[in-house]
């Protein structure tokens, strides 16, 4: 006899996508270990390297940079969202 769960989730409110290109994989990786500790609104996370953003760029006839990226998808309420549009959590700080 074979046995399976399924668990059900709500359809989210609202859902937020955001990426970030960086120079270094090392960065990239950092950015990400910071934001899973930074929010429980976090869904779906995905890096790709310089390699995959080149075929994404080839395939989907995109521009964006040949650098690592990560994409993060977010799940929430509107008023969840609210603290992190401020410039918060996921804000990229440019250097010098």
């Amino acid at each position: 006899m074979t046995e399976v769960t399924v668990k059900l989730h709500p359809i989210p409110d609202h859902v937020i996508a955001i990426s970030a290109s960086f120079s270094t994989l090392e960065q990239a990786v950092g950015f990400v270990l910071v934001a899973t500790r930074l929010t429980d609104t976090l869904a779906r996370i995905e890096l790709l390297d310089e390699l995959q953003v080149e075929a994404v760029n080839g395939y989907s006839k995109l521009s964006l940079p040949i650098e690592p990226t990560p994409f993060i998808e977010l799940h929430g309420s509107r008023g969840g969202f609210a603290f992190h549009r401020g410039g918060g959590a996921y804000h990229r700080s440019q250097p010098g």
